[in-house]
């Protein structure tokens, strides 16, 4: 069994994408692409058991469940992507002295939003895909709900769909997760605009640190690069981010989010029933 293998996803080939004994290239959206014939030496998430599909509307989320179906001969597995990788050259043999001390999963390291993360999802969901989201977890796992509050009245974040663990609690990690898109997927309404179509892509990307976070499991984050650029955050918003954290947050977190009750009203006209309500 190898120790750690990091899969790392592109829907396009990439000249010196990395690829060696750890890190394996994984063609997104490999069913529909225009490209299979130019990447032959990468994964593909349309062989094995797969949802590829389901890519335009997934995004990463495809090689994430591909990962959980398919991966079955490593102790840890992680995703990273062709723009976006860690700070960090993992190897199976320094992979050890991150989980030494306790540590369940590595995730970016914490994004600054300066509104509330509520707000932030509204840049690219639609409210109604929210409430959805929200129903369904009320149905399947209304324990995680308060997680969900909380965490959506803060103003950090864990981005990019990026994660390093253990192979079975990343298991565990994805089925919780497609449970709840696969659920989702009875009642929503996909629009054409190109961030409406990605839904369950960014839905994964706001479900990933709930799963870690209700469940206690102990975080550590590093930064990303971004090509040649490391993601940073300026002093000022180290400050700012204090503030509304630990005082802000602290006060707010477990009030209800404010939802105009006509959103409530547009999901029933259109057929959607389901309880969202909070």
């Amino acid at each position: 069994m190898q120790n750690l293998k990091i899969f790392v996803c592109s829907h396009k080939p990439v000249p010196n994408i990395l690829h060696d004994e750890v890190y394996t290239p994984i063609h997104l959206e490999g069913a529909n692409s225009k490209h299979k014939s130019e990447m032959t030496d990468y994964v593909g998430d349309d062989t094995g058991e797969n949802i590829s599909e389901k890519g335009p509307h997934y995004s990463e989320g495809t090689a994430i469940y591909w990962i959980w179906k398919n991966e079955h001969d490593c102790k840890y597995v992680g995703l990273s992507q062709y723009r976006r990788q860690f700070d960090f050259h993992f190897t199976n043999e320094n992979i050890e002295q991150f989980f030494g001390d306790g540590t369940d999963v590595i995730l970016p390291k914490k994004y600054f939003r300066p509104n509330n993360r509520f707000y932030s999802v509204l840049t690219y969901m639609q409210m109604e895909d929210f409430l959805i989201l929200r129903g369904v977890m009320k149905k399947l796992c209304p324990e995680y709900l308060p997680t969900l509050n909380s965490f959506l009245r803060g103003y950090i974040d864990y981005p990019f769909n990026m994660v390093v663990c253990r192979k079975e609690l990343y298991d565990k990690y994805a089925e919780w997760v497609f449970s709840i898109c696969e659920e989702m997927e009875k009642y929503v309404k996909y629009s054409d605009y190109v961030n409406s179509s990605r839904l369950f892509g960014y839905i994964i990307e706001l479900l990933t640190p709930i799963y870690f976070i209700h469940n206690n499991k102990k975080i550590k984050t590093i930064d990303v690069m971004v090509g040649e650029r490391k993601i940073t955050m300026p002093l000022f918003h180290k400050l700012a981010m204090f503030i509304l954290q630990n005082v802000i947050w602290r006060l707010r977190r477990n009030k209800p989010l404010s939802i105009d009750p006509s959103f409530y009203r547009g999901l029933q006209n259109g057929g959607i029933d389901i309880d969202c309500s909070y």
